[in-house]
């Protein structure tokens, strides 16, 4: 075989073994040196779906996105030079969220670095220990390098998807020429090396112990972002932990992206008012429990980490399937390895059957009551109004992707539970606003419930904007609901406010982008909405149209600080 023969067969060697082993979507950025790539995605039809965006950064977060719904690996591929490079906020998003990315990028042979040959740069071990796994093969030019290639997707596979998933990234280097029409590859079968992994489960005799030490104890159960670990179906978690909730008679505090939040489970365990709870000294002083089980991510609520923090007797104990600690206050006193759903049916089962659950629920739940009945009936539009108005309004079945910043936490502090299956995201692995239109258009393309619906910020749609370009001719019913405080209003709610020069140019930073005209350019569908009925009649009109809509709410950033400002100080006054 010639070269451009030994380019097209092991970049199709590498992509089959992906394919055979499960991977079943794929976004290319194009270019010239993954050529041989390229042709070897688009070359499997049905079993895999490929995706062409230019933007390198938009292609990370919407195959990002992909991979939070399926929990599924996603090949990204991308040319030489620096386009790799654009996949990094992804990439480490990725990375804090242990989701499954294949980086993929091809590269200059190496007689071409060092010397000044354009778009070649140190591709090597590009994203760092953001990473699970880096490889570069080198040059395949023989039976007896070509021989590697299905052992590299395959390990490649295993560190995406093992104990703890993630990114990886694999260099490829390609000589000229990349393609020949003369020349078809060789696509004969290679033996590939399986890597079998189980869940990990709780030893039977520690599981006793930690039964031995909750039974007939106070206790609550904190939910945080991706409590039900690596599962694609949130469901059989939330069975299993209000059902241990209801057994050991505890409280759940679930904030939205924990999937314990919406559903069709029991709630009645279920507290989503924590925040605002945390922030009474005179409720907080009788709520000292004696264990808290820990799920998922640590709090978003400042408030309840810092209640979490004043529990210095408290046994703490946190339960992840990949081990990850995940703690920045540093009181676990454990931390069970072990799948979380499996973990809450071994815990349910051990506990005894016949003794009085303790019942510490009651008291926050009729806390959770008194505050919803608080929260009710403002015809205000403020940011935690419209947080509350949009959850009240979406179907069973809704994809609902939050902006970080005010969204995530106005969503989790006012939003109350809801007897309604909603699948609630947010990149909070790194906590930034960036990415966040393309991941959700990412979670779009595999969802298959119903409307899917954005809550960010103005800064934080303008800053991806970018990516509503190869999505605007999207048939889906995608509504995009835009909170403008003309800039960063989060700043507000910290010190920095009071600066007399610099808050407004360098925190506020409101920009000069006209939202309606730039939605106008692309053909968009746009909304204002300046009042609650007009934002809600919106709502209803976009929410099952097929066509990507934006809701332009307009918010008066002061009266929305003294808004919350008031209710906390109301909290933190009754205290006194």
């Amino acid at each position: 075989m010639n070269t451009a023969a030994w380019n097209q067969t092991s970049a199709r060697h590498l992509i089959d073994t992906l394919v055979h082993g499960g991977v079943r979507q794929a976004v290319i950025s194009p270019g010239s040196r993954n050529i041989p790539l390229i042709l070897a995605l688009e070359g499997y039809g049905p079993r895999l779906t490929s995706h062409v965006l230019l933007d390198e950064r938009t292609a990370g977060f919407f195959a990002l996105g992909m991979a939070r719904i399926s929990r599924a690996p996603v090949v990204l591929c991308c040319t030489s030079g620096s386009a790799a490079a654009h996949y990094l906020p992804a990439v480490i998003e990725a990375s804090e969220s242990n989701l499954p990315l294949l980086v993929i990028s091809a590269d200059r042979p190496p007689e071409l670095s060092d010397c000044g040959a354009p778009q070649t740069i140190d591709q090597d071990r590009l994203f760092g220990n953001h990473v699970r796994w880096f490889a570069n093969p080198g040059l395949v030019l023989d039976e007896e390098s070509l021989a590697r290639i299905p052992t590299l997707a395959a390990q490649a596979l295993d560190q995406a998807t093992g104990a703890r998933p993630g990114p990886v990234h694999l260099n490829l280097p390609y000589r000229e020429p990349l393609y020949d029409p003369e020349q078809e590859p060789d696509i004969r079968v290679h033996r590939l090396p399986t890597f079998l992994r189980s869940r990990p489960m709780m030893d039977p005799v520690d599981l006793q112990r930690l039964a031995d030490s909750c039974t007939g104890r106070s206790g609550i159960i904190y939910c945080g972002q991706e409590s039900p670990g690596l599962r694609a179906d949130p469901r059989a978690f939330a069975e299993a932990v209000t059902g241990l909730a209801q057994t050991l008679g505890w409280p759940i505090l679930a904030e939205p992206t924990s999937q314990i939040r919406f559903g069709h489970h029991r709630l009645d365990h279920v507290v989503a008012h924590g925040d605002l709870l945390v922030r009474d000294e005179n409720f907080i002083a009788q709520m000292r429990p004696d264990v808290v089980l820990r799920f998922g991510g640590a709090p978003i609520s400042k408030s309840i980490r810092a209640w979490l923090r004043t529990l210095k007797e408290t046994q703490q104990i946190a339960v992840s399937a990949s081990g990850r600690y995940l703690d920045p206050d540093h009181q676990l006193r454990r931390v069970c390895c072990a799948d979380p759903a499996g973990f809450c049916d071994q815990l349910t089962a051990a506990l005894p059957q016949d003794e009085e659950p303790a019942q510490t629920w009651i008291t926050w739940n009729a806390a959770e009551q008194a505050m919803e009945q608080r929260l009710l009936g403002s015809e205000e539009l403020w940011e935690a109004g419209v947080a509350r108005s949009l959850v009240d309004s979406l179907p069973d079945g809704t994809l609902l992707q939050l902006g970080n910043s005010m969204p995530i936490r106005d969503v989790d502090a006012f939003v109350p539970s809801r007897n309604r299956n909603l699948r609630v995201l947010c990149n909070r692995g790194a906590n930034g606003i960036d990415g966040t239109i393309a991941s959700l258009f990412g979670a779009a393309q595999t969802w298959h419930g119903g409307p899917v619906v954005g809550l960010m910020g103005d800064l934080t749609f303008l800053h991806d904007m970018g990516s509503l370009v190869p999505f605007h001719t999207v048939e889906q019913p995608i509504t995009l609901v835009v909170v403008d405080n003309g800039g960063g209003g989060i700043f507000e709610h910290l010190p920095i406010h009071e600066h007399p020069d610099l808050f407004e140019r360098c925190f506020l930073t409101p920009q000069p982008g006209h939202i309606e005209k730039l939605c106008s350019g692309l053909g968009l569908t746009y909304r204002r909405a300046d009042d609650k009925e007009s934002f809600l009649t919106a709502l209803q009109d976009e929410l099952e149209r097929p066509v990507v809509s934006i809701i332009h709410v307009l918010i008066d950033r002061e009266a929305n600080v003294r808004s919350h400002q008031q209710l906390w100080d109301s909290l933190s006054g009754e205290a006194r």
